[in-house]
């Protein structure tokens, strides 16, 4: 209930600075509240907490885009929305109007959660985890394209049914040709937020190095808060990755390197992600 509570803040709070054309900084007590929200939940709730954190740090984001960008049409009833609408933390990019007559994502996500569950159980029945760990890294690695991608595939579909456009979280990442590219079609919504908020004011293209460095430091404060929420043991492995991500970006990795390094690296980041969502591999073990 107070973590429910605490979300409703920066979302009841930031539309009256919005309409009074406050700065940002007005909004920091709102935000501090709703980055609460987790702690509230119990300490070995891992994956609520760790949920829930990603819906506060979501919220915050969206609260500082609307204060930046000021938008005009900012109604009440268009503001909830837009803070209602999953991938979705930019508002120039929440209404826009789309022909729902053919929606391909509705008859792909269940291709995709059902690709995605029959790798967790194939896991779960052989045992990969103690059986063969590379193998067990590339199942995970997958199941969190399937299933996530499944997801985001239901959310688009959906709200094209109801006339508007939004952002997949994924777009074609098998024609990534950098490490930039790759994390630009990644997780398309954070980094569309990501340039506009964090790599524009930092340098953009006039210092680019700059921008990529600040974009990728505040991706590690981002995720170690959120896995900080879900178990405080778990602080530093995402700094050490999107550190390793700064450093290949700013290098120009070759394409060819560009697979074994995103394979490699996300060793990294699945050992919390394990940590966290351990919990389904246990539910779907014979």
């Amino acid at each position: 209930m107070i973590a429910t509570l605490l979300l409703l803040v920066p979302i009841l709070g930031t539309y009256p600075l919005a309409r009074a054309g406050a700065k940002w900084v007005w909004a920091l007590p709102l935000w501090a509240a709703a980055l609460a929200a987790p702690l509230q939940l119990h300490p070995f709730a891992a994956l609520p907490r760790w949920a829930v954190g990603i819906l506060a740090a979501s919220l915050c984001a969206k609260s500082l885009d609307v204060l930046r960008r000021r938008p005009d049409g900012l109604t009440p009833g268009r503001y909830l929305l837009f803070c209602a609408w999953p991938l979705t933390l930019t508002w120039n990019r929440a209404f826009r109007r789309r022909d729902a007559a053919v929606i391909v994502e509705l008859w792909r996500a269940p291709l995709r959660f059902g690709a995605g569950l029959g790798l967790l159980y194939l896991g779960a029945l052989w045992d990969l985890d103690r059986n063969a760990w590379l193998l067990s890294h590339a199942f995970k690695i997958l199941e969190i394209w399937l299933c996530i991608g499944a997801a985001s595939d239901l959310l688009v579909g959906l709200m094209a049914l109801l006339g508007y456009r939004i952002d997949g979280i994924f777009r074609n990442i098998l024609r990534s040709r950098s490490v930039l590219d790759f994390w630009s079609r990644l997780d398309v919504m954070v980094h569309l937020w990501l340039k506009d908020h964090v790599y524009q004011p930092a340098g953009g293209r006039r210092m680019p190095a700059r921008g990529i460095v600040a974009s990728f430091l505040y991706s590690a404060v981002l995720h170690e808060y959120i896995f900080w929420a879900a178990d405080i043991g778990l602080v530093g492995m995402q700094t050490l990755f999107f550190g390793m991500q700064a450093l290949a970006a700013i290098l120009r990795l070759p394409r060819w390197a560009l697979w074994p390094f995103v394979f490699a690296s996300t060793t990294v980041f699945m050992v919390p992600m394990e940590a966290v969502a351990g919990e389904f591999h246990r539910i779907l073990t014979p």
